[in-house]
């Protein structure tokens, strides 16, 4: 049994999109945490959860453009639905 392309593009997507949203959350969590004028060194804990959160972002991005079929548009959560090249903070985000 041959498993269905589109199929498996629709899975792949759902997961990409669930990921993304989960890795906005927590993004903008550490922005709230941050604002909340924390010491240097949680500040410096919270530079690299959001380090992380972003070479996360790149591997669901990764994993989304590889799908052989035609690509299933979702939001960017670095990006609220703007422009994919145009990587605003969720900090922009929330500002704005």
């Amino acid at each position: 049994m041959t498993a269905d392309p589109a199929l498996i593009q629709r899975i792949i997507h759902k997961h990409v999109h669930d990921v993304r949203n989960s890795i906005n959350c927590l993004d903008l969590q550490a922005v709230l945490l941050e604002e909340q004028g924390t010491d240097p060194e949680v500040a410096a804990t919270l530079t690299g959860i959001r380090a992380e959160l972003t070479g996360f972002d790149a591997a669901t991005e990764a994993a989304n453009s590889s799908c052989p079929t035609k690509k299933i548009q979702t939001p960017h959560p670095t990006t609220g639905g703007r422009e994919a090249h145009k990587h605003h903070s969720a900090r922009d985000r929330f500002n704005h």
